[in-house]
């Protein structure tokens, strides 16, 4: 039987490989959960009865966490790598992880949502290269960051140049990234390791809101070139840039209610 404990101490950290090149522990956690399943097939042997099954393709392991955005976020930079690194600290000490669960893929989506006078929210999934976990300690934890909150002008939105006067009230980003394992049953000698492959294109999506003001329907429509670059701030420091390729504005939507604020919903998609 299992009972339900409280658990504390715990941590996670990947490998920051644009600007420090070593571990940096990813700050206010939310949620975090592994996932690892096994694809098998029944062994059919002719003149036998079927008493057996087979690993039929890559065993499918990932890592999900959310987290709220902080100024040391720098998991954007990362996407497109198939080389990434987390360890899941299992045992805090002195500011250091003395235990833990290393495991290494890709970034497989990568969300983001924003609204005024919230903390900004950041929600990761990945794809597992490996089909096995491994032991790593003594990662450093310290230098935990605040939450930062974004204030009334702390969502900035470019769309081909027509910025407009409309206040932004929130503004949500995704992107999707296909990543293929072998097909073909991994060679025990390998390391445990799959070999992944990014596959084109690279899908994204964006909702805006809009307060309605001086709001005309279509003033949002793209001209060439195609812009959508979303910039998120907490006071007068810039928390971090999103950019949506090949934009299109592919809906509009305005909410009239008889109170509260009238908005606009814009909605995008892209292609990269």
């Amino acid at each position: 039987m299992y009972s339900a404990i409280r658990t504390d101490n715990v941590g996670l950290a990947f490998w920051d490989y644009e600007s420090l090149n070593d571990w940096v522990t990813l700050n206010s956690i939310t949620q975090a959960a592994f996932q690892y399943n096994v694809p098998k097939t029944n062994l059919n042997i002719l003149g036998r009865p079927t008493s057996g099954m087979a690993t039929d393709g890559p065993i499918d392991t990932s890592l999900s966490f959310s987290k709220n955005i902080t100024s040391d976020d720098n998991l954007w930079s990362h996407t497109g790598r198939s080389d990434l690194q987390f360890n899941v600290m299992t045992d805090l000490s002195n500011n250091s992880g003395i235990s833990g669960i290393y495991v290494s893929g890709a970034i497989s989506s990568i969300s983001v949502q924003a609204t005024v006078g919230e903390v900004p929210q950041m929600s990761v999934d990945t794809i597992l290269s490996t089909n096995g976990f491994y032991s790593l300690a003594d990662v450093d934890t310290a230098g935990t960051t605040a939450n930062l909150y974004v204030p009334a002008t702390g969502i900035q939105l470019n769309v081909g140049g027509q910025n407009g006067t409309n206040a932004i009230a929130s503004a949500n980003f995704t992107a999707d990234f296909n990543w293929m394992k072998e097909s073909r049953i991994n060679n025990p000698t390998s390391g445990q390791r799959f070999l992944m492959e990014l596959t084109r294109p690279i899908e994204y999506s964006a909702s805006v809101e809009v307060i309605l003001e001086d709001y005309k329907i279509d003033t949002f429509a793209f001209t060439n070139p195609k812009t959508w670059e979303l910039k998120i701030y907490s006071d007068a420091s810039l928390i971090d840039t999103f950019t949506l390729d090949n934009a299109e504005l592919v809906g509009e939507a305005i909410s009239l209610t008889p109170d509260g604020v009238q908005t606009i919903s814009l909605t995008y998609k892209g292609v990269g």
